[in-house]
This record gives C-alpha cells, structure tokens and sequence, in this order.
C-alpha cells in the first residue's frame, strides 16, 4: 500500500486526490478545513497556528488575509521569507490600506516615504489583500 500524502513545493502537505481517472494534488491543510468547516471564503488563506506547515489538526489551523497571515509570520512566529527585508510587513500593512483606497504605487510610496517598487515588492512579498 502507498501513502497518499507527500510535502510538496513551499513545504505544505500535499494529498493526492482521485477523481474520474485524474489526479489532483491538494494541500492537506485546505482539505482538513473543507471537509471540517466548509468552504474557504474568497480573500481569505488558512494559517498554521505553530508555523509547522505539516501540522494540519483543525485546532492549527484559522482564516486570514494574506496580510494577517504575513503580519503573523513576521512578528507572532518572528520569520521572515528568504530575501524579505524587516520593513516589507511593515510597508505593506500601511500600503494594504491605501491601495484598498485607490491609490497606485506611487501615491502610496509618497504617503508613506518609500518608492514605488518598494511597495510593489512588499505587497507581493506580503500578500496582496483582495481589492
């Protein structure tokens, strides 16, 4: 007999899922909520609780916005992703917000004292917030 389960690309588990002669690859996590709570609504992730991505117990696992979900990263677990600078969760909590608002890069980059591609990079290092 073969496990179904495997870690995939990002460190998440993954469940392989059959269904009229296709195969799906879906991470464990979402599948544990699906079946558990329902459906994810649309603008909202589930987050691991601890930080292990391999621990999928439905008390581990909770809804957020991406933005939550990195704000959690940096300062609950205290992790930053490979190359992220400290300010990004920082740039984007603020830019998140004006971007909601209309503004574009460069509007918010001016409010909020940084350039343009800085924003970019920290909305997308950080999750951009469904507008």
């Amino acid at each position: 007999m073969r496990r179904a389960e495997a870690v995939g690309r990002g460190g998440y588990l993954q469940v392989l899922v059959r269904e009229n002669y296709r195969a799906f690859a879906v991470k464990a996590h979402r599948l544990v909520w699906i079946v558990l709570r329902g459906p994810i609504p649309d603008g909202l992730q589930i987050n691991h609780r601890d930080g292990d991505k391999r621990h999928n117990h439905p008390d581990n696992l909770e809804l957020m916005t991406s933005k939550q979900n990195c704000l959690h990263a940096t300062h609950v677990l205290k992790r930053r992703g490979p190359g992220t600078p400290p300010m990004y969760p920082l740039i984007a909590a603020d830019a998140h917000r004006l971007h909601a608002e209309g503004l574009n890069y460069a509007q918010i980059g001016r409010a909020i004292g940084v350039s343009a591609p800085t924003v970019k990079k920290a909305l997308m290092r950080c999750g951009r917030e469904a507008a």
